[in-house]
């Protein structure tokens, strides 16, 4: 009997950044120097780019990189693609525009983790997994507290 892919348990990140690789970047996540952040792109491709080859069902991609980065890797169809972000933001309008932006990356999987605050963000999550849903797009969304416990989130149908 066929597996289903989207509950096998393999998925890759880029390792964490050193906490000087850090100290470099804006809040925006941008680097001051245009050449270190290229560099670092290419290497962040070819951890996503390995680990994809060994075998990982998804792996993991930052949107604030997707533009760089996507283009960089080829991926087979057993790998799919996950695009994430995670923002203290919690307006939902803003929220809304957000995934909308993410959502054009076209990755197979859109991950939008917010911070919570009190029961009504739970709201703002399920508003959001209603929008993203939309159209058939698959979506997770997080809303944590400051602890970083879901407070809730949506599987991917």
């Amino acid at each position: 009997q066929a597996q289903d892919k989207h509950l096998k348990p393999t998925a890759a990140r880029a390792p964490p950044k050193h906490k000087e690789e850090r100290s470099r970047e804006h809040h925006d996540g941008h680097e001051h120097e245009e050449g270190q952040k290229a560099h670092d792109d290419d290497a962040y491709a070819a951890h996503l780019q390995a680990a994809a080859a060994a075998g990982a069902n998804y792996i993991d991609l930052e949107w604030e990189r997707a533009a760089a980065v996507q283009p960089k890797l080829s991926l087979s169809p057993k790998t799919e693609l996950i695009v994430s972000r995670h923002t203290a933001e919690r307006d939902y309008a803003v929220l809304e525009a957000m995934l909308d932006r993410m959502l054009e990356v076209g990755a197979d999987v859109t991950k939008l983790v917010f911070q919570a605050e009190d029961l009504p963000d739970n709201l703002t999550a399920l508003r959001l997994i209603e929008h993203g849903r939309s159209g058939g797009r698959r979506v997770v969304i997080h809303a944590m507290d400051f602890c970083n416990c879901i407070w809730c989130t949506a599987a991917l149908q």
